[in-house]
Formats: C-alpha cells, sequence, structure tokens
C-alpha cells in the first residue's frame, strides 16, 4: 500500500549496534510512532518461562502465539525525566510487563524462540498488522532484524546499523550492568556472536541487510551522529515535510 510506503522507515541490524535507541529518536524527530518488534519474541519468550524450559510442543507455542497477540498493548511514551526520548510500556491483558521482558532468562530463550518457524511465521504477520496500521495511521518506525527484507520489502527508506562485535558486546554489558546483573564481558561477547549466528543462519528469514537499505556503521559514530544521519535520509527521500520539524 502506498500509504505504508511512504509513512515507514525499516531499520534492521545486529544486536548491540543501537538500533532502539536510534529508531526512538528518529520516530520522536519525524512525530511518528516508534515500533520495536523485538518486543513480540520477548513477550512468547516470557509467556514460555512460565511452563518451564524448552523444548515447547507446538500446542502450547500455538497458545502463547494467539495470547501475545490477543493481550499485547504496546505504548511509547516521553520519559519523564526527557521530553525527546521515547520508552516503550508493554502491557499484557493490562498488566505492565515492560522490566520483566529484559530478564536475563528471557534473553537467553530469545535466539530460540525467535528462530522457531511456527513463532516466525505467526510474528511477522503480527508485525505486518500493526506496522501498517501505525504506518496509515501516524506513521511508523519500525526495528528489528528483517524488516527490510521481509516483513516490509516495499518500505521506502530502510537502514541497516552494524557494529564491530566488541564494542557491541561493551555496550550490551554496560546496560546488563545498570540493570544489576554481574556477567563478566567475555561471556556477553560469545553470547553476542552466538546470537549473531543464530540470527543469520536460520531457514526462515534470516537477518540480513536489504540490498537497499542505507548501511550505518556506529561503532565509533555517537547518537546525535547517528540520528542526524537517519534524518538526513528520511528528509532527502521523503521530502523535507516528512515528519515533524
Amino acid at each position: 500500500m502506498q500509504v505504508t510506503k511512504t509513512r515507514l522507515v525499516a531499520i534492521d541490524g545486529v544486536a548491540g549496534a543501537g538500533k532502539s535507541t536510534a529508531g526512538a529518536l528518529l520516530a520522536q524527530r519525524l512525530g511518528w510512532t516508534f515500533f520495536d518488534t523485538g518486543i513480540l519474541f520477548r513477550v512468547v519468550c516470557h509467556l514460555a518461562l512460565s511452563h518451564g524450559r524448552p523444548p515447547y510442543g507446538e500446542d502450547l507455542l500455538a497458545t502463547l502465539l494467539v495470547q501475545t497477540e490477543r493481550d499485547l498493548d504496546i505504548r511509547s511514551e516521553s520519559r519523564a525525566d526527557r521530553d525527546d526520548v521515547l520508552e516503550t510500556q508493554v502491557l499484557l491483558a493490562g498488566c505492565d510487563v515492560t522490566a520483566a521482558l529484559r530478564r536475563e532468562a528471557v534473553d537467553r530463550l530469545l535466539p530460540v524462540l525467535s528462530g522457531l518457524d511456527p513463532v516466525r511465521r505467526s510474528l511477522t504477520r503480527t508485525m505486518r498488522s500493526m506496522g501498517r496500521r501505525l504506518a496509515e495511521q501516524a506513521g511508523a518506525v519500525v526495528v528489528g532484524r528483517d524488516i527490510g527484507t521481509t516483513v516490509f520489502p516495499e518500505a521506502r527508506v530502510k537502514f541497516y546499523l552494524d557494529a564491530a562485535s566488541n564494542v557491541r558486546a561493551h555496550r550490551r554489558w554496560r546496560d546488563l550492568q545498570a540493570r544489576g546483573l554481574a556477567i563478566p564481558l567475555a561471556q556477553v561477547h560469545r553470547d553476542l556472536v552466538e546470537r549473531d549466528r543464530l540470527d543469520s543462519s536460520r531457514t526462515n528469514s534470516p537477518a540480513a541487510r536489504a540490498a537497499d537499505a542505507v548501511l550505518i556503521d556506529t561503532t565509533s559514530t555517537g547518537v546525535d551522529e547517528v540520528l542526524a544521519q537517519l534524518e538526513a535520509v528520511c528528509r532527502q527521500t521523503l521530502g523535507q515535510g516528512a515528519g515533524a520539524s
């Protein structure tokens, strides 16, 4: 659809490259809605963990996917201390589960469940439905691993964020420390490299850069500079009047 094509920005990239931070800021700058599709997979992991450790049967996964689509509510709100930063609040059946989705157990289960065909097929349909609705309502910046290649290949503006693995691991390590998780940096780096391998090698919609995506290396680039690059491409491609000025 033309509306979706012109009012949707797809941002893909590896873990720790800064997709979510840059995407949220870009959405704020454009006056659009921010949609981090990784939340959908985290919700399924969160629900699955209440049933013990994997493997999980197809019937249970089907139930969890229906529950996710039925009960999930995602809201983007400005932080209380900074009006220029959007935070995503995640509700399940009216209960705030935002903090629970960042548990270490969810982090570890994420690459396992996100690679399962039934999970990817179901959540890809949900991503498309939610993304198109948001794009038609107010414009949307959609972030994930296969947005520009599989979910919204028709998007006019696509980005792919990358960075050196050691830099990404250090960023991730700092985030974990801030959450009170004392995980050795070397382990964080190993987990991140393994996540890269799983994401890029899965048979169903592997993580990859779309041929027409603008590559941005964030290894030695600050958030403000990355945001400036993203916004400049959007204004040039979609017109100076795209979003809020």
